[in-house]
């Protein structure tokens, strides 16, 4: 079967998969639909970016809704909200169905190919009903033998606003595999399905929609890093191991490693900027002078990259 729409003098014909598609998700109005979809009570735009989308009004055929305009959207943190104006309904009703087809690798060699280079890889129903009865929402992974695979709904739902004659649609872009944009076509129809009972958008000229997110500026690092001298020894005229444990919670840091006799200084090291384990003990060396013996004391101040600067830790250095 083939749906043909005219425009301008134009005709698209979209593949006979579509009806195909159709078919598989009107199967759902059966006894063995699942019962998780739920009506949103409400959705609240989303405006970090935005696109709209125009198909031309009144060209619906044998009363089907008439898509005329249909606004996608995102914020920062990946949420996709699609918002279809329908103005010839105040509401969906028992034979009204609406599917957005989503093609989210831009490849016709995957999905559902419904002509025109268009592969449909998900598909996003609305199933109208007839109040008091919920209208009926489900997300499809479509398969390349063209019918809807079992999909678990994860973030998606939806709502019609009677108010504005506005079918609104909204999901994670994690629950169609994460694509930075996607091709999309947007079919609605009525029961029973046949070739004058279509309008569709986004068929004479792809509809591509690009997820921008914004790249989160990292928080400013403001913790300093940990340090704690060890009790340390050596030998006049020989090496003494300054002994110590450094942290920080970036792994890098670097230390200035003092060495007093009661407050006069006598020596001063100082490392470069490097990695550092919580579970290591470092160790500085430094050559004692023959004329140096006796109970000293040595103390350990370490700064992180972003200049972070520790506490001082002293521990006592026995020179024997």
């Amino acid at each position: 079967m083939h749906c043909c729409m005219a425009s301008s003098g134009r005709r698209f014909v979209i593949a006979a998969g579509l009806a195909m598609l159709v078919g598989g998700l009107l199967g759902e109005r059966g006894p063995g639909a699942q019962a998780t979809h739920q009506r949103a009570d409400t959705i609240a735009g989303l405006t970090a970016n935005s696109q709209t989308f125009v198909d031309p009004t009144g060209d619906n055929l044998g009363g089907s809704p008439d898509i005329t305009t249909v606004r996608v959207s995102n914020d920062d943190a990946g949420n996709l909200e699609l918002q279809l104006l329908i103005p010839n309904r105040t509401d969906l009703t028992n034979p009204d169905l609406v599917s957005v087809y989503l093609d989210t690798d831009q490849s016709v060699s995957t999905g559902c190919n419904l002509g025109g280079g268009f592969g449909a890889d998900w598909g996003l129903a609305a199933l109208g009903r007839t109040a008091p009865e919920p209208d009926r929402f489900s997300l499809h992974r479509i398969v390349p033998v063209c019918q809807p695979g079992t999909t678990p709904q994860g973030s998606y739902a939806g709502t019609f606003d009677s108010t504005t004659s506005t079918l609104t649609l909204r999901l994670h872009k994690r629950d169609i595999g994460d694509p930075p944009s996607f091709r999309f076509q947007v079919l609605a129809t009525i029961d029973p399905i046949g070739p004058e009972t279509f309008d569709t958008g986004g068929d004479l000229a792809p509809w591509i929609y690009e997820i921008r997110v914004a790249r989160a500026v990292p928080a400013r690092d403001r913790t300093p890093p940990r340090v704690k001298a060890l009790t340390s020894t050596g030998v006049h005229g020989g090496i003494a191991k300054l002994r110590y444990t450094v942290f920080d919670e970036s792994k890098r840091a670097r230390e200035e490693i003092t060495v007093l006799r009661g407050r006069r200084l006598i020596a001063t090291k100082r490392t470069k900027l490097g990695p550092r384990k919580v579970t290591s003990i470092y160790s500085q060396s430094w050559r004692v002078p023959a004329s140096v013996s006796g109970k000293l004391r040595f103390c350990v101040r370490a700064w992180d990259a972003a200049g972070n600067s520790s506490a001082k830790s002293c521990a006592p250095l026995t020179i024997r």
